[in-house]
Order: C-alpha cells, then structure tokens, then sequence
C-alpha cells in the first residue's frame, strides 16, 4: 500500500510471460504482489551489455547448440516485497465553471469524469530458463540453469470513473495483458532478433484506491479578519471597523482543509506582526466565485441579474458573480463587506447585500464544493449580519446555482425589526 496525499493506493497481480529466442524457452512468472513490472531486463539476458542487471546466464541473442553454455546460474536474492516507486493522479472533470482547475492531465486522451493513476512499481519476477525439447534430447545430461529473481521497475496507467461519493474504488482481476505486451514490445522486443517472441499468457491486476478522511471547512471565523487584513483600521466590534477616511461593514470568513482530521492551513493570527502576505501558509489553493446581491428593505434583490453581463478578459462573469481568489492562498481569509466606502454611521442609509461563494480546492475536486452565503444590513447607526451554514454541493449544483438569476440564500431575519446592532 502506498498513502498519497489525499488517497492510499494498494495493487496486486499475476502475471506470466512466456520468452521463446531460438532453441530455448525462457518463461518469466511472477504471482507476487504486482508483477506488472515486467522491465526484467530482458535485454540483458539477450546480450546488451550496457543493461545493469547481472545475470549469470549466456547470452540468448546468439544461441545455439554450440555456444549455449548449460551452467547452473545464479539466483539473486531481491526483495520480496513490491514497493511503489511513484503514484501520481491525474483528475479530468467535465465542468462549466469557471476557472475550476481539475484537468491536470490535459495533453492525454484520458476521458472525461475519470481519474488515470500512472503508477510506477518496483516488483520481484522470477525467471525461469527452460530447455527446449529439441535440445534436451539431443543433450539429456543438460539442465536447466538456476531461477534468477530480479526486482524490475515498469510504469502502469489504470482509469477510473470518478465518483465524488464513492470512498473506495476497487477493480479485480483487471486485464492488463495487452498494456504488458505492448510494453514488451516497446522496449524489447523490437531490440532482439527476429526469431525471439514474447507471449503475455496471463496478465491481471487487483487493486483499490481509498479516499482518505478528506474535509472543507469554508464560513463565520471566530476573530476579526479585517483589523488583520488592514492594520490601520481601529476595530468598533468584529463586524465594523474604520480608519480616518472610512468605515467598513463586513463578515469575517475563514477556510479550512484537513486530510484525516488534521488542518492543512495555518493562519497567523498575531495582529502586532507585519502583514506583508504571510497571513496564511497552505499547499492548497482556494477556488472561489463571489456573487454580491444589493437587496431593498424586503431583502429583495435591486437589480435583475439576468441582465448583468460578463466582461472578457476580466474576472467579472455574469449575472453579477465574479472570480474572486486573485490571491488563493491568502484568500482562505476574506471580509466581505459592502461594496462601497461608507462615512460615519450616522450618515448611513438603509441598504443591504447578500454575498454569495461557491468554494473549493483548486485541482482537488476530492474535497467537493461549499455554497456559503452571508446577508449584510445596515441602516442610521445599526446594522444587522446573517451567515448561512455551509452547504455541501456537487459540481452539478454549482453549476445550477452559477448559472441561476436568483440568490439561493433567503433573509432569516423575521421582520425589519429583527437583528439590529446598533
């Protein structure tokens, strides 16, 4: 087994291929864990000299009755155990969102929806150099030269229908006798002389792929993101903040990724320390769309989204959301405010927002998507913030909720009474 990032991986297999150069018959078995690898060295044992095995057996190129030498060999002791050299998936998902990088194989014919595990594994083959008829009676005193065990290394591609609800995806008893035969023939056979032939008599593979624990957190942070994104603002509580020239009305919005319960994104909370973009460290990027909503007294959207267009070449998109991750390892922390500076509280005027996020990991569809939404309100001196549980959602309802022309997230405030800060 081999842990990956975001998935433990574990293959087996058996595997038999029959080698025939001339007189002799060279079979190559292995039923030990993942026997794929069949980079034995075939070319070594027909006479390349620059191949790093060390085989103690003749040549088989030039064979023949005369200059076949029957010793006995030597069988290398290997290990015994397969381990896995390298693993690496590749995810394509047929999506219409934008800017969701998923497609981290694009130069490949891999289908759509489906992930290709390319796979390189270092297994134990035992090779057996069998007399042919022929020569053994015409030499009944000959024997066959001892086993030789290599440990040989080959790359192997399995596809898979990716499922995001699926935890562990099994195959048994795939066939890959043709992937191993072209593999011979690649990188042998058309090598040897023309008399040699390889036939692949037995080739499949079991194996499973496990999701680890996987986990996206994206909604209220317990702390004031803005006094630590803009030092200069002297916060009034963790929703409102000012500096000499404006005030801010915003939510505080934080992320977080963890793989077997453990956070993946740290966060610098000390507010005494220079920004400078070292809030946040992550490998993990944010994916993030952001749909800002002015609403009346009701809650009611102003505008008619339909009608906003997108813009090209620019990160507005239509229907009034725009791509809103330009920093997306700094973005996991965000205060989303209202969208224009406001004077003094006593100057305020009754409006108010509902911002709307569609979140992700960038190139981890593992992960799913959140639909998070928080609803901003402000009238003379008071103002009111609702957020909404984070809601899990499928690439497919991200598409729906991308593609609507109304904001799914509904005021929960009872009457225009109801929530008011002052």
């Amino acid at each position: 087994m081999v842990k990956s990032i975001l998935w433990d991986f574990k293959i087996s297999s058996d595997v038999t291929v029959d080698f025939e150069v001339g007189l002799l018959d060279v079979g190559y078995t292995s039923s030990t864990s993942f026997s794929t690898n069949l980079e034995c060295e075939l070319d070594r044992l027909l006479g390349n000299k620059d191949s790093k095995a060390n085989c103690n057996l003749q040549s088989l190129g030039n064979a023949n009755i005369g200059k076949f030498n029957a010793g006995e060999g030597t069988a290398r002791d290997g290990n015994d155990e397969t381990t896995i050299e390298h693993i690496k998936l590749s995810r394509r998902i047929e999506t219409s969102l934008p800017r969701y990088e998923v497609n981290d194989n694009p130069n490949t014919a891999q289908p759509n929806n489906s992930f290709l595990i390319d796979v390189q594994i270092s297994v134990p083959v035992v090779i057996e150099v069998k007399m042919n008829p022929i020569l053994r009676a015409l030499l009944p005193g000959l024997a066959n030269p001892a086993p030789q065990k290599l440990n040989t290394s080959m790359p192997i591609k399995l596809t898979i229908e990716y499922n995001p609800h699926e935890k562990t995806h099994s195959e048994q008893n795939q066939d890959i006798s043709a992937e191993i035969n072209s593999y011979l023939q690649d990188n042998y056979i058309k090598n040897i002389p023309a008399i040699a032939k390889a036939t692949v008599t037995k080739g499949t593979a079991d194996y499973s792929l496990t999701k680890r624990n996987l986990s996206l957190k994206y909604g209220e942070a317990g702390f004031d993101v803005a006094v630590l994104q803009y030092p200069d603002h002297i916060a009034i509580d963790k929703h409102v903040c000012f500096n000499q020239s404006s005030w801010m009305v915003h939510s505080n919005m934080t992320g977080q990724v963890q793989i077997n319960e453990k956070d993946q994104i740290t966060f610098n909370l000390n507010p005494n320390t220079a920004y400078a973009g070292k809030r946040v460290s992550s490998d993990f990027e944010i994916w993030r769309l952001c749909r800002s909503v002015d609403t009346d007294a009701k809650g009611n959207p102003v505008h008619n989204l339909e009608k906003i267009p997108s813009i090209p070449d620019t990160d507005v998109l239509g229907r009034g959301w725009i791509f809103d991750c330009r920093q997306p390892i700094e973005d996991w922390l965000d205060n989303a405010a209202l969208s224009s500076v406001l004077k003094e509280p006593s100057t305020w005027s009754r409006r108010g927002v509902i911002n709307e996020f569609l979140v992700g990991v960038n190139k981890y569809p593992e992960f799913g998507l959140l639909y998070v939404a928080v609803i901003i309100d402000i009238k003379k001196n008071a103002y009111r913030i609702a957020y909404s549980n984070p809601r899990p959602i499928t690439i497919q309802q991200a598409e729906e909720i991308y593609h609507s022309n109304t904001p799914l997230f509904a005021s929960p405030f009872k009457s225009e009474a109801d929530g008011w800060i002052s």
